[in-house]
């Protein structure tokens, strides 16, 4: 079920400062007195992720409020949106984008599993080494090997500068 850029309008009010979707009075009195005014949404973590988001349930259905936020303001739905902040309940249209795959995933946290702590660094035990790599467009790329570990995250920071990957990769969540 899809919903419609004029149902949203209709629907919803966005407040731009705050990033908040808040409910416009409709003809039902019983949902005015129980919605109209307030906020929009609820807090979802969905299974895939650590980072919260907010749905919001119309007719039925359920949308993530970047979605909405994004529609309302631009006039139609991209593929992917992502939240240049990381922070998933922060929906000023400010700090969200329409991205593509890629783009997202270069905006992404540090592994919870980094042994090194260093997005794309990996301690090789069978040479008692640091390895480097980076992944782009589908591809990963050897940044090589080091004996020391600020030598492997200096080479993996310069990459990221070289590719133009966000401020936030690899930063923990």
């Amino acid at each position: 079920m899809t919903i419609s850029i004029e149902e949203i309008r209709s629907l919803l009010e966005y407040l731009p400062e705050s990033g908040l979707l808040i409910w416009r009075p409709r003809s039902n009195n019983t949902f005015n007195a129980k919605h109209a005014g307030r906020a929009a949404g609820s807090i979802f973590i969905p299974r895939t992720s650590r980072t919260k988001y907010l749905k919001v349930h119309i007719q039925g259905g359920f949308y993530l409020a970047h979605r909405l936020v994004y529609a309302h303001r631009h006039g139609f739905f991209p593929g992917i949106i992502d939240h240049i902040d990381g922070n998933g309940l922060n929906n000023r249209i400010e700090n969200l984008r329409a991205a593509s795959f890629a783009e997202n995933a270069q905006n992404r946290p540090l592994q919870k599993n980094s042994s090194t702590g260093v997005s794309g660094v990996f301690f090789d035990k069978r040479r008692n080494k640091f390895r480097a790599y980076i992944s782009c467009c589908g591809e990963q790329i050897y940044l090589g090997i080091f004996d020391q570990l600020e030598d492997a995250k200096k080479n993996r920071a310069d990459a990221e500068a070289r590719l133009g990957f966000s401020a936030r990769q690899g930063v923990p969540a």
